[in-house]
């Protein structure tokens, strides 16, 4: 998860600097159509991608668990 994270956020965020740099007018990168600050954008969100979604994953794993034990269902496959 943590490697889906990683390029899932850093994904995401490029997007988001793509959208904030056309409503600030700042023009891409002529030669490659890269955003202006697109590496900030992409290491923040790679580094936010990295802990949220392994959390998210985890969290909800173990939410899983805590329920079924309080339906007393102890039966494991």
């Amino acid at each position: 998860m943590a490697v889906i994270g990683l390029a899932g956020g850093g994904m995401i965020a490029v997007l988001v600097a793509k959208i904030v740099g056309a409503i600030r007018g700042c023009s891409p990168d002529a030669e490659t159509g890269a955003p202006c600050g697109w590496f900030i954008y992409a290491v923040c969100g790679a580094l936010a991608g990295l802990v949220v979604i392994p959390s998210v994953a985890i969290w909800r794993m173990r939410r899983g668990e805590r329920r079924e034990l309080a339906s007393g269902n102890t039966e494991t496959g």
